[in-house]
């Protein structure tokens, strides 16, 4: 009885949480002390560190977006141990050719003899690589204004990289830094 009811609490406070985890922190009670957390880019181990990756999202949500949505769809539990949550993710990046953002998965819960949550993984529906590409995708080409030739168009990716690069002030090293770190993701993928 006592496990079902922190069972019925954990999926509250999960659909009470997710949706405003870009807004604002989520509540750390019904997660283990050690609680274990993986994706496809992560895997760590620790509540301090679990803390961390959740300021971290909320910063760059902030940071790199003008609009971003965590869509809760379904929280349930579906196996005794075990609570299902399955989301999307999408977002317009604070670029200049305000590129969109989309992905979906789901997150996978375990529970402990007493119902906290002790492991998280979460699982998306594409490879980080491909969600990456998309910073730097608009749908069609753009004309060359600079041409006479009106039938003249620049493929989007290459002129929205030099567009975001030339956008950033001198000491926008932080930004920067961020923009190589994607730079050399999407090479390796």
């Amino acid at each position: 009885m006592k496990y079902q009811l922190q069972v019925e609490k954990d999926i509250e406070t999960l659909k009470r949480d997710l949706p405003k985890l870009f807004e604002k922190d989520i509540s750390y009670e019904i997660y283990t002390r050690d609680i274990y957390f993986q994706d496809p880019v992560n895997r760590f181990q620790g509540k301090l560190n679990y803390r961390i990756i959740f300021w971290t999202l909320r910063f760059h949500a902030q940071l790199f977006f003008t609009k971003i949505y965590f869509d809760l769809h379904n929280v349930s539990q579906s196996d005794e141990d075990t609570i299902l949550a399955e989301w999307t993710v999408r977002g317009v990046l604070r670029v200049p050719w305000k590129a969109g953002v989309f992905f979906n998965g789901y997150s996978t819960y375990k529970l402990n003899e007493q119902g906290f949550i002790y492991e998280h993984i979460d699982t998306w529906d594409r490879k980080p690589g491909e969600i990456l590409q998309q910073f730097f995708h608009k749908q069609g080409n753009i004309r060359n204004s600079n041409s006479k030739n009106k039938n003249n168009y620049i493929k989007l990716p290459k002129l929205l990289l030099l567009k975001f690069l030339t956008s950033f002030k001198k000491n926008d090293n932080f930004l920067l830094i961020h923009f190589i770190f994607l730079k050399a993701i999407l090479k390796s993928s």
